[in-house]
């Protein structure tokens, strides 16, 4: 019996090293394998999503025209960022940003990063800083642009811009504004004329 339970031991601790020697070579395999795909997957461009909309224009139709096709003023977007033809704007868009960072999160941008790099046709070889550094400097520079962000430094502007904000930015609004508006001038008018009769 004692040679018996020897032969079990030994049997059983040749099992556990066939067992283990296979878990290994299987671990082996596993890793060759990941490390195929991943030398794979750092080769391949990312396939395009339902997100990606926002292409190069092909180089046949830039071949066409290169002017129509190329940013003269500002660059928009990280295709033509660093272009040294736009340097000159890149003051005002630091000012912008400067100025609209105040009113908008950079977090946000930040959280989607991964989204806004899926609307884009290629990959935008930028780190996750310079990527959004663009981004809000494209953001601000439209957006101050848009809302008209100069003409606020002069009083006029400012305060028409309020009136659109508050009186005139819908249809019902303005409605009510120009009815409130010819209602005091028929008052004052009537109100003129009583006083003038008495």
């Amino acid at each position: 019996m004692i040679t018996f339970s020897l032969q079990g031991s030994s049997g059983k601790d040749t099992r556990r090293m066939e067992e283990t020697e296979a878990a290994n070579q299987e671990n082996e395999v596993n890793d060759l394998v990941n490390d195929i795909m991943r030398s794979i997957s750092e080769k391949l461009e990312p396939l395009l999503t339902s997100k990606s909309c926002i292409y190069r224009v092909p180089s046949k139709f830039r071949e066409v025209n290169k002017k129509a096709y190329t940013p003269l003023v500002v660059s928009i977007g990280p295709f033509h960022n660093g272009d040294s033809r736009l340097k000159a704007k890149e003051n005002l868009k630091l000012r912008y940003l400067e100025s609209s960072l105040q009113r908008y999160y950079i977090g946000f941008v930040k959280e989607k990063e991964d989204d806004v790099r899926r609307c884009y046709a290629e990959t935008i070889q930028r780190s996750s800083d310079s990527f959004v550094k663009v981004i809000l400097l494209m953001q601000a520079s439209l957006l101050s642009y848009s809302l008209g962000n100069a003409f606020y430094d002069k009083h006029w502007h400012r305060r028409k811009a309020i009136l659109r904000l508050h009186y005139f930015c819908t249809p019902w609004k303005t409605t009510s504004s120009i009815a409130a508006i010819i209602t005091l001038l028929v008052l004052t008018l009537i109100q003129s004329v009583c006083s003038v009769l008495s």
